[in-house]
């Protein structure tokens, strides 16, 4: 058993159609670690008086029953459990995933992308101590994953996630370092080409050096990519990079932001 493999994977719905796309993808990356796969929702009580609290609760109780059912179907030989949450869905989340191999969350809706930082999405993402995977739309069975690189600690666990997801999918790791200008560039993408051929992994990889804004060059090489894999943060002491909240939001595929394990609240 190795890090990406055995613990439980967990999935955060809300009924929305969205949350679905996270269990369809969820139910996959369990599959592929011979892990169970957990399904939980978070039910926050009205604040205010309302005609029937049970119904409102047996429609969260509807709502888990569903995805349950359409990660069942999807992968017939894993485990699934699903769970009604009481609570905040950040903090509910982040103490569900406390020993997770994976969290995958549902993609953002068109107002997300104006929503305040403290989303749930970022909110995981943020204080997460495992990998939190956003799946965004389009699906695609074709492609590489890629994942970008800089050097740091996050950057170097986010190239073990990458190799064994492109591993499991008998797909290309694509190492991408991007630049606003010239410097130093070769060390970043030959540590990440050592690091992944070392790993228990194997996988062909490809170098790709980009010069520009590393968040919108990112975005656009998802575009093509099979899935987008960075980092939390660079070598700043932030705990979510500029880069990882930007493809949280606006990856063209399903997007991992992996931390090393340093510093995580």
């Amino acid at each position: 058993m190795n890090a990406f493999s055995g613990r439980t994977v967990v999935v955060g719905v809300d009924g929305s159609a969205s949350s679905l796309v996270a269990v369809r993808l969820a139910a996959e990356e369990a599959a592929l670690r011979n892990a169970p796969l957990g399904v939980v929702h978070c039910f926050v009580w009205p604040p205010y008086e309302v005609p029937n609290y049970g119904l409102l609760r047996r429609d969260a109780e509807r709502t888990v029953e569903e995805a349950v059912a359409v990660a069942s179907a999807l992968v017939p030989g894993t485990p699934v459990s699903g769970t009604v949450a009481d609570g905040e869905p950040g903090s509910v989340l982040r103490t569900k995933c406390r020993d997770a191999a994976l969290v995958v969350l549902g993609p953002s809706d068109p107002a997300h992308r104006r929503a305040p930082a403290d989303s749930v999405v970022e909110h995981v993402a943020a204080r997460t101590a495992c990998p939190v995977m956003v799946a965004h739309l389009p699906r695609r069975n074709t492609g590489p994953v890629l994942v970008g690189v800089d050097g740091s600690a996050d950057s170097a666990a986010a190239v073990e996630f990458a190799a064994f997801e492109a591993a499991a999918r008998d797909t290309d790791l694509v190492a991408v370092h991007v630049e606003r200008g010239e410097g130093d560039s070769d060390r970043p993408l030959a540590e990440a080409a050592v690091q992944a051929k070392r790993s228990a992994h194997a996988v062909k990889v490809e170098q790709r050096w980009i010069s520009g804004n590393p968040s919108e060059a990112l975005i656009n090489e998802s575009a093509t990519a099979r899935m987008v894999v960075v980092g939390a943060r660079g070598h700043y002491r932030t705990l979510l990079g500029t880069v990882s909240y930007a493809l949280l939001r606006n990856a063209h595929c399903p997007a991992v932001v992996v931390r090393s394990g340093r510093g995580t609240r």
